[in-house]
């Protein structure tokens, strides 16, 4: 909340004026998740759904030319589920690639399902990448105990005032888009020798990097 007692609203990149809200500071998805959670026990609890948790997906069945179930795996034994629709909602694609930080289960499982079914894909080759992300050296990582995966710097700091600056120290966004840190996509070249590319936090911005 601001100081009015109001929500306090963040600015984030290619937006004209403050507008995202958040939740526990940086943890706005944890606070989704966990109000999805909530609401899908209580409809499981209340008898209207059914959870089947540690199932993985192997395939969609189809009858006569459309999708009408899944096929799947659960405690070793292979099952299927018959529907009038089906819905995936797998995540995204980060971990196809080597750096990223989307969590472990971002494997593009629900891509490749629907390819596999006949689904048109399209616009694959567009992925955003968050330019802010803290890898921490090896001997921190392991201290750490959080194997090797980087730590994502919300976007939000760069909208509260934070700059990037390249391997020398030097704030390079303004040499690419006009609105430099806040940009709504920016392509650097492969050459570049923005390498490593430091936050410089501006006073009265710490209480988001919790």
């Amino acid at each position: 909340m601001d100081d009015d007692g109001d929500p306090s609203l963040g600015l984030e990149a290619a937006h004209s004026a403050p507008r995202i809200l958040h939740a526990g500071g940086d943890a706005t998805g944890a606070g989704v998740a966990r109000a999805l959670i909530r609401t899908v026990l209580d409809a499981q609890a209340a008898g209207r759904i059914q959870v089947m948790g540690h199932a993985q997906v192997t395939s969609l069945s189809q009858s006569e030319g459309r999708v009408a179930g899944v096929n799947f795996l659960h405690d070793g034994r292979a099952l299927g589920v018959h529907g009038d629709a089906v819905l995936l909602a797998t995540g995204g694609a980060g971990q196809l690639f080597a750096q990223t930080t989307n969590p472990a289960v971002a494997t593009a499982d629900g891509l490749a399902l629907a390819w596999r079914a006949g689904a048109a894909v399209a616009d694959l080759e567009f992925f955003q990448f968050h330019p802010t992300c803290m890898v921490l050296p090896a001997d921190a990582l392991e201290a750490a105990g959080n194997g090797n995966e980087p730590l994502l710097i919300s976007e939000a700091v760069r909208g509260e005032g934070a700059i990037l600056l390249d391997a020398n120290g030097e704030r390079f966004m303004p040499g690419y888009h006009a609105d430099a840190e806040l940009a709504r996509a920016t392509s650097l070249p492969a050459a570049s020798p923005c390498t490593s590319r430091p936050l410089e936090i501006p006073t009265g911005t710490s209480s988001l990097m919790r």
